[in-house]
């Protein structure tokens, strides 16, 4: 997911997101040159448990707007 814009404003996506919505991606930056400020996240949990770190992801945006 293209985070660039996010990345900049808050210093850091990934670490962003584990410390406010206790979410963790993976920092595009460990897929090479160009990653910078990409995000990804596994969706391998069950549905459940993928709307609630979703939430938490949203209200964490909420929060730093």
């Amino acid at each position: 997911m293209d985070a660039r814009a996010l990345d900049l404003k808050v210093g850091g996506i990934q670490k962003f997101f584990v410390n406010r919505a206790g979410v963790n991606l993976y920092d595009g930056r460990v897929y090479g040159p160009g990653g910078e400020g990409f995000i990804r996240l596994n969706v391998g949990c069950p549905r459940s448990l993928l709307l609630q770190g979703l939430e938490r992801m949203s209200a964490a945006l909420t929060i730093s707007s």
